[in-house]
């Protein structure tokens, strides 16, 4: 018997990283081409991470964790927040 995690607690929990993740890096204003390079590997990896862990969670315990809107909505948070910039 498997028992599934509703998708809305996960996607509000990754809108809340994502949002507070955002606005750390709002703070952090000037963001170099390496620096931005660096947050977006750690948020992918962030993100394969929990794909994984997710798995193993299914595989072990027969809990069912949603991954596809979860990471998709922390990335929508992260990615514009390290864009460049430009102000004309």
């Amino acid at each position: 018997m498997v028992t599934p995690i509703p998708d809305f607690w996960m996607v509000g929990v990754a809108l809340i990283l994502g949002k507070i993740a955002a606005i750390l890096l709002a703070q952090k204003s000037p963001l170099n081409p390496k620096l931005r390079l660096k947050i977006l590997i750690s948020a992918c990896s962030f993100v394969i991470l929990y794909l994984l862990a997710a798995l193993q969670i299914y595989i072990s315990a027969a809990i069912l964790l949603p991954w596809f809107l979860p990471s998709s909505a922390f990335l929508a948070y992260i990615i514009p927040a390290i864009r460049s910039k430009k102000h004309a």
